[in-house]
């Protein structure tokens, strides 16, 4: 005798009701730490490579995966503290999980002198590099080789930097060598030469070897007897950057190390509100964009004239 057709349905679905509620009930174990330090997420990398920053609970934590054995998250976890990291582990019985991924731009930490000490961090003693070391490692940048705002396109964080009485940009820090290899590798794509640094002597010896930034001379303030700053002989627009009598020289080859062409930058030694222009621009457009970008790279004076 044969099963009727709708019988062998009736049990092969009353077998996939009894089967699948333990495959969709199956809990899942989140191990993150409570931090958004890129530091530790290099230290974390370590342990974990595919550890990345997202947001678990309105806050920024470091995802160092997820399992479906509580006996691998609580591996994950030993490990971890194996490094001096200390880890959790979320069953995600509140419904909230990792979201999407929160992209970690390298920092920039300050350069160190002869007479100070490594750079210090809250990583692990591990991680500490010997004395004499800068303590990470460093990718620098000649403004020989690329202006600010070219690198800044690949390391938001970069910043020109004066050592050794020379510009210099200094575009992040590591602790890992793979991850400055690869911040190196994305400025090569885009043309740009870089190095990568660690001890205070490379660093020395690379400053050394580093083209002198031509320095832009205060030019003396033009007779102007139909009025106006003396920038242009008819209206334009140009980005003035009011600043001290002393520090023109200064903002000056600042703007040029931020990329503004040389040619374009103008310094009024004026007895009342002296400053350092930039331009002209062919559109109040530019001009804007110029002002942004000069007040993001740390020059918050900087505005917008129409004049001459």
């Amino acid at each position: 005798m044969q099963t009727p057709l709708t019988l062998i349905l009736l049990l092969l679905g009353t077998c996939i009701t009894a089967i699948s509620p333990g495959f969709a009930q199956e809990e899942r174990y989140g191990v993150y730490v409570n931090s958004d330090s890129v530091f530790l997420l290099e230290v974390v990398q370590q342990v974990q490579p595919g550890a990345v920053i997202r947001r678990y609970r309105n806050r920024r934590i470091i995802d160092a995966g997820i399992y479906f054995r509580e006996s691998e998250a609580e591996r994950v976890v030993e490990d971890l503290q194996a490094v001096g990291v200390d880890a959790q582990i979320t069953d995600f019985e509140d419904e909230k999980e990792f979201t999407g991924i929160i992209t970690a731009f390298p920092p920039v930490v300050s350069l160190p002198t002869e007479e100070e000490e490594p750079i210090k961090t809250n990583i692990p003693p591990i991680y500490v590099f010997p004395e004499g070391s800068l303590g990470l490692y460093q990718v620098f940048v000649s403004l020989n080789d690329a202006a600010l705002f070219e690198v800044l396109k690949v390391a938001p964080y970069a910043e020109v930097k004066e050592y050794q009485g020379k510009l210099i940009i200094q575009a992040g820090s590591f602790l890992n060598l793979g991850n400055a290899q690869q911040l190196v590798d994305e400025l090569t794509w885009r043309g740009i030469s870089s190095e990568i640094i660690q001890s205070l002597r490379e660093l020395q010896l690379w400053v050394a070897i580093q083209p002198e930034i031509p320095t832009t001379q205060v030019t003396s303030t033009p007779a102007n007897p139909g009025g106006g700053y003396g920038l242009s002989q008819t209206n334009r627009y140009f980005v003035l950057i009011p600043t001290q009598p002393a520090d023109l020289n200064i903002v000056a080859n600042d703007v040029v190390a931020l990329g503004a062409p040389e040619q374009s930058v103008i310094v009024q030694d004026l007895e009342v509100d002296p400053f350092v222009a930039v331009g002209p621009f062919s559109s109040e457009t530019l001009a804007e964009e110029w002002e942004s970008y000069f007040i993001d790279a740390g020059i918050p004076g900087a505005q917008v004239y129409f004049g001459k």
